[in-house]
């Protein structure tokens, strides 16, 4: 480090402590001066830095959104500066993952990366967008720099190359044809138009030639590997030899200075000389039961280069082990010889690059199905780290060497289980800061407040892991992980119990488990096996005589659907009651309320009646419907359609009013006169989740959250917003209340992210929120 360097790093050491600064600051300039410094605060606070820029919205929230990062990352003396003094606040927030920057959301899919090397010394990262649009991006601010337009179909793989004549070009395969672009100025270079027949290329690789050209070859349907003379779009060569779909190329520089191409199909591996277009005569040992989705050519420290393969590993039927084990492969390119296999990933892997270590040397790079982003030591087999933070699915990955030296790895991948995608770029030289290496490693999908004996509350979360885990509130600190769900776990339900305790309940869709918090073992209470769906949306009452049901929203496919009758409703809705805690009735279903039409019940929630039987409320696209628990009977309607969301809020006179959120709209009705009480808007797509909280005046608040990612309180009584809480990363799923000992509120809300935040209110005399 040079003395200059060794100045701004101290500089930078002391502003990054000043809120103000932290404020005004260019995050892009400030990531960029990382490589400067080694102090740790200073490290985990431009991670934090990063990582916030994925969640504020604007400038007012800026500071918001770097408390709750600093809470992620660790870095408490951070947050405790960055605190609100008044108002909500985030007091804890839990999550595993690792700091990284979010460059682009989109509704495309899939989603193909490439590095793009500028001749200025540059780096831009193509991807995908919405409307067949390829974006460039500079990798060092994250700023755009060109859209190309011109395909007319999905753009499935992208990578660049430079021409004999020095033009470099970045190369996109869409449903319509193959282009090429210049990069620096966005403008279209050529169009090549596939042989008949032909309509998609799943991967591009760009081929050195003896006599100094380039081929670009592609792969796709159609059993063949087509090469193509990207200066004249003159297709040279078709290698034959695959019996199905070619997924994945990888182009090999050899000992003897041949460079070879790599393919990888349904049907396995094979080997090509682009020079004489003939395949060699080579076999990777495989199981017989394997698809190749990804491969990638892997320098070894002895200057030997490594064949990687990694796919689905699907023993026999590939629609039943989505979630099974699936191993990376290594082979000796010259040999075959299979050298190492790497076992990791819960199923199928979707994408492998070599990208450079830190300090110097090659990782292996994997990622799939099961949402992770692995990096291996291909010498000895090992883990070196897992990226932790894709919500969904991630489909590529690309090494993106940077102009100062560093290591950037960027990922595309699923956002939510809406059709959204994210390009995520991660710092591999940053190191150190991490989340706190605790919690869900999917999207949160439940929350619930825990009473315990000893007058404690404790969180419980539920997400895709399929692991339920308790927390404490106050402290953040884990209490007990509960694991043994074989799918996500959709909901989290607390029961009071005959002897004073509280009983907590969990499902997915095809189970209810009853745990015991002493053993950390469950008993399975119901079965859905009977139902196409169920289990998403669960309520439970208490009749008078002590009798506990549990209200699940279900769906089957009619008995006796005609496929061929369109006129014919397919699906039968309805809410079944299981009685819980009589082991006469336990796993059977007392009955069902009938009457919805549509796909499924969108929420439930239980409604007090004044000295007698409760109410079941439910709503859908239909409406909401209230339904007598004992007699089955249809009480009311209320005329509110594509409701997804239902709260309780104490009414002006002592009452219960009942919240409905549907679109842009929350109504409150009276559930026991059926007139409305009042309604307001909120931002659209903002509604997810939907909680009642006490305020301090004595009024109630109403917490919502969704898409956004942002959690809103409004004043339940009048719709003014009071609050916008912001820190997510990710669409928020999940929210709940949490009453202390003391008789403090807090309110947690849980992302598709793995994100637990628990925010406080910082002043008991801030009534605004």
């Amino acid at each position: 480090m040079t003395d200059e360097e060794a100045d701004w790093s101290g500089r930078l050491d002391r502003l990054l402590t000043e809120p103000g600064f932290l404020a005004a600051a260019s995050v892009p300039a400030l990531l960029r001066r990382r490589q400067h410094t080694t102090d740790p605060a200073t490290l985990t606070t431009l991670a934090a830095v990063e990582l916030a820029a994925n969640a504020w919205h604007s400038d007012a929230d800026r500071l918001d959104a770097l408390h709750v990062a600093a809470l992620k990352v660790g870095h408490h003396p951070l947050a405790d500066r960055l605190r609100r003094p008044n108002g909500w606040h985030a007091r804890n927030a839990l999550w595993r993952g690792t700091p990284h920057l979010v460059v682009e959301h989109s509704s495309a899919y899939p989603h193909p990366l490439a590095a793009v090397p500028m001749p200025d010394g540059s780096m831009l990262l193509a991807s995908t967008g919405a409307g067949y649009v390829v974006r460039l991006r500079d990798v060092s601010t994250g700023e755009p720099r060109a859209e190309l337009r011109g395909h007319t179909g999905t753009v499935q793989a992208l990578t660049s190359l430079v021409l004999p004549d020095g033009t470099l070009v970045l190369a996109s395969a869409g449903e319509d044809c193959l282009r090429l672009w210049h990069p620096a100025t966005g403008e279209p270079h050529s169009r090549f138009a596939y042989p008949p027949g032909v309509d998609k290329v799943y991967d591009l690789a760009v081929l050195p030639m003896p006599d100094g050209t380039v081929l670009l070859a592609g792969g796709g349907p159609g059993q063949a590997v087509r090469l193509w003379d990207p200066a004249t779009g003159e297709l040279r060569a078709e290698l034959l030899g695959h019996t199905n779909t070619v997924w994945a190329l990888a182009v090999l520089p050899m000992p003897d200075g041949r460079t070879l191409l790599a393919s990888g199909g349904d049907d396995g591996v094979l080997l090509w000389d682009p020079v004489t277009a003939t395949r060699c005569d080579l076999r990777f040992p495989l199981p017989q039961f394997n698809r190749v989705y990804a491969l990638t050519a892997l320098p070894m420290p002895d200057g030997t280069v490594l064949l990687a393969g990694a796919g689905h590993d699907y023993h026999g039927n590939p629609m039943l082990s989505f979630s099974e084990p699936c191993v990376v492969r290594l082979w000796d390119p010259v040999t075959g010889e299979l050298r190492r296999e790497r076992h990791g990933h819960l199923g199928p892997v979707r994408s492998l690059t070599a990208v450079r270590a830190p300090g110097g040397g090659m990782l292996l790079a994997s990622a799939g199905e099961d949402r992770a982003v692995r990096l291996w030591d291909p010498a000895t087999g090992t883990e070196h780290s897992a990226l932790e933070g894709h919500p969904g699915r991630v489909h590529t990955l690309a090494a993106v060497p940077t102009a100062d030296g560093g290591t950037l790895l960027a990922t595309a991948g699923e956002d939510s289980f809406v059709l959204r995608s994210a390009v995520r770029l991660w710092d591999l030289a940053a190191g150190g800061p991490r989340g706190t290496g605790i919690g869900h490693t999917g999207e949160v999908r439940a929350l619930a407040a825990l009473p315990m004996p000893d007058g404690s509350t404790l969180l419980a979360s539920g997400g895709a892991d399929h692991v339920v885990r308790l927390w404490d509130p106050v402290t953040g600190e884990p209490h007990r992980e509960l694991p043994g769900h074989e799918l996500p776990v959709a909901a989290l339900i607390t029961m009071p119990m005959p002897d004073g305790g509280t009983a907590l309940l969990s499902s997915d869709s095809r189970t209810v488990r009853r745990w015991d918090l002493d053993s950390g073992t469950a008993e399975t209470v119901a079965h859905v096996s009977r139902k196409e769906d169920g289990g998403h949306e669960q309520a439970v009452l208490v009749l008078p005589d002590g009798t506990r049901l549990l209200a699940r929203g279900a769906c089957q496919i009619r008995d006796g659907y005609d496929y061929d009758d369109d006129s014919m409703d397919k699906y039968e809705k309805y809410v079944d009651l299981l009685e819980v805690g009589n082991p006469a009735f336990d796993g059977e279903y007392s009955y069902e309320l009938n009457g919805h039409n549509t796909e499924n019940i969108g929420a439930l929630a239980i409604v007090p009646v004044p000295d007698g039987v409760p109410l079941i409320a439910s709503a859908e696209d239909d409406g909401i419907r209230l339904w007598h628990p004992v007699s089955g009977e249809l009480v009311r309607r209320l005329d509110h359609r594509d409701v997804h969301a239902l709260a309780l809020v104490p009414g002006p006179d002592g009452g219960t009013l009942l919240a409905a959120a549907a679109g842009s709209q929350v109504r409150l009705w009276d559930p026991l006169t059926g007139l409305p009480h009042n309604e307001f808007s909120v931002p659209e797509h903002s509604i997810w989740a939907f909680v009642a909280v006490p305020a301090p005046d004595g009024g109630t608040l109403l917490a919502t959250a969704g898409q956004d990612r942002v959690v809103r309180l409004w004043d339940a009584a009048t719709g003014e917003l009071r609050r916008e809480l912001t820190g997510h990363t990710a669409g928020v799923h999940a929210l709940t209340t949490l009453t202390l000992a003391d008789g403090t509120v807090l309110l947690a809300s849980g992302s598709a992210h793995g994100e637990i935040i628990v925010w406080e209110r910082g002043s008991a005399d801030d009534t605004a929120g």
